[in-house]
């Protein structure tokens, strides 16, 4: 996740909060600490009780859109707050206590079709520590 960053924004990393939410579709999939927020699994995650997300098996993570981008010639790139469209999806976007700034990592402007288009927006406190994320993945 530290490459796909500084690859799409061209900066290092913020700090993690001790404790982190995940969102997955602006629904709370969870809670994770800075800890395991270095492991690339701790960020698969499904909005609680489903058992699918936008078409897709759970759990869903950053990295399999990543690397799908990747594998297709697409780059990660970076833009300031939560898109408010993802694909041909309009995402609701979570409610997060404490953040003051948001960034998202999404495919460059080729890889925003309907299927393969995602953001993952980076919620930051006061501090610039990550506080939450949010995975949203176009559905067909």
């Amino acid at each position: 996740m530290r490459d796909a960053y500084r690859a799409a924004t061209g900066e290092s990393v913020p700090t993690w909060a001790p404790e982190i939410a995940i969102h997955v579709g602006g629904r709370l999939a969870g809670r994770i600490t800075a800890a395991e927020a270095s492991a690339g699994s701790s960020w698969d995650a499904c909005p609680q009780g489903e058992q699918e997300y936008a078409g897709r098996p759970c759990p869903v993570g950053p990295a399999a859109a990543l690397n799908a981008l990747l594998a297709d010639g697409g780059a990660p790139t970076a833009t300031e707050g939560a898109p408010a469209v993802v694909g041909c999806d309009k995402p609701e976007r979570p409610r997060v206590a404490g953040a003051v700034d948001s960034v998202s990592i999404v495919p460059d402007q080729q890889h925003q079709d309907c299927f393969a288009a995602f953001s993952w927006t980076l919620y930051l406190n006061g501090e610039d520590e990550i506080v939450a994320t949010d995975l949203v993945l176009s559905s067909p």
